[in-house]
């Protein structure tokens, strides 16, 4: 049994699908390796163009020979800086997000989700002389946080009305860039959960799952009435309830769904109500000097609707897509925003398409790194003293491509006397 070329292709090789926005003159380095260069640096832990520039200006002649730079009199000719902004501010982010989340699902790491979270996210320390802050808004694949599309906005005064009207605005440009939705489950939290949204995601095939909160007075009042006697008159019907504290609480929660509210619901294609109580209490361990130490319940309510019906999903089903939305909020939006990592929040990148495909590449470096290890920083601060394992990485080294055969080969259970015919 013999790999294919797609399982064992680089980064590269999926970055060769995307547009190149240069004119045909002029161009002295691959779309490809400018890009993968972008993203090696980017997994290292370069916050911005300047890291980038400066991160490749380090690279040895053995390192820039994986990125299929040019030679120019013998030497490797490494791009300026002005070459890696011009690149990255032009480049469209829906193929670059489509090119990243193929890469890794083609190596095993991913597979194709049937949710997706819908979510957007403020980069403060990029307000321009007008006062305005970049505001992105990305799909990812529940669980991983793998982007699949990205999209750009810009917030001029930073209220939740204008998160609000822009969000909707650029939702559906980007879920459009998703060639297929159709079966799948679109979780989006309150600003974007409008009507004409419902309807779009209909067309398509596709379902959906909102929080509704004040943005939706009327939506939200009706929810809120069924709720109160529902949470009080009978049991959950169903708890998730972990056995053992993580992260020093304990958390529970419950959920309740019902299809009675629904002829006082103007919603379209609305096909159950929810209801999920979070119940947190701060719980330090016991020690030989102390008792264990159980702080006081902090209780959490929200409601929402679904267009699955109770057949397709029920109350266990909808209780894990409402916890693994929150998901890409906890392993993705939290570490870009760590100053020991990328630092999101105080980038300065707003011009073009820069926000988008940086947010798309520290996205994906974020992937990669959960995938050789459980935490991010030290793995970031080991990629920047030996930058080879970006490299291996992004599956750009002849190394590592023969380590994922061993190791696809290991998977597949191939009898001993097929292991030649594997490897050749």
């Amino acid at each position: 049994m013999k790999l294919s070329t797609d399982e064992l292709a680089s980064i590269l090789d999926f970055f060769k699908g995307i547009d190149d926005p240069r004119g045909r003159h002029g161009r002295r380095y691959r779309l490809e390796t400018l890009l993968s260069m972008c993203a090696a640096a980017t997994l290292c832990g370069a916050h911005g163009w300047k890291a980038i520039f400066e991160w490749v200006q380090d690279q040895s002649p053995a390192v820039l020979s994986h990125f299929r730079c040019r030679k120019v009199d013998g030497e490797y000719d490494r791009p300026s800086i002005y070459c890696i902004r011009n690149i990255m501010t032009k480049v469209d982010p829906g193929q670059l997000s489509a090119a990243t989340a193929a890469y890794c699902r083609s190596i095993g790491w991913d597979k194709d989700s049937d949710a997706i979270a819908v979510d957007g996210k403020t980069i403060r320390g990029s307000a321009g002389d007008d006062g305005g802050q970049t505001h992105v808004l990305g799909a990812c694949a529940h669980g991983t946080g793998t982007p699949i599309a990205l999209k750009k906005t810009v917030l001029n005064e930073g209220t939740d009305e204008e998160k609000r009207t822009n969000e909707i605005g650029v939702f559906k440009p980007m879920m459009d860039e998703i060639p297929d939705i159709a079966g799948k489950t679109v979780t989006v939290d309150a600003l974007p959960a409008q009507k004409e949204i419902a309807t779009y995601l209909h067309h398509r095939g596709a379902h959906y799952m909102f929080v509704a909160k004040g943005n939706h007075p009327g939506l939200f009042e009706v929810l809120t009435r069924w709720a109160q006697p529902e949470l009080a008159g009978r049991p959950a019907d169903h708890v998730d309830e972990p056995k053992r504290p993580m992260h020093g609480r304990l958390e529970k929660r419950e959920i309740w769904t019902s299809t009675s509210p629904l002829h006082m619901i103007t919603f379209p294609w609305a096909r159950q109500v929810f209801a999920i109580r979070k119940t947190v209490r701060q719980y330090r361990c016991a020690k030989p000097d102390r008792p264990a130490v159980v702080g006081e319940p902090s209780v959490e309510i929200v409601v929402g609707i679904t267009s699955h019906t109770a057949a397709a999903a029920d109350a266990v089903k909808l209780l894990a897509l409402n916890r693994s939305h929150w998901t890409v909020e906890n392993r993705v939006h939290r570490v870009l925003d760590e100053p020991t990592g990328w630092n999101e929040d105080h980038s300065k990148i707003r011009s073009g398409h820069g926000p988008e495909n940086m947010s798309c590449l520290r996205r994906l470096a974020i992937r990669l790194v959960r995938a050789h290890a459980d935490f991010v920083t030290p793995m970031l601060r080991k990629l920047a003293r030996k930058p080879r394992l970006a490299l291996d990485y992004l599956v750009c080294s002849k190394n590592q491509k023969r380590i994922r055969r061993w190791l696809w080969i290991i998977w597949a259970r191939i009898p001993v006397e097929n292991y030649c015919l594997a490897i050749h």
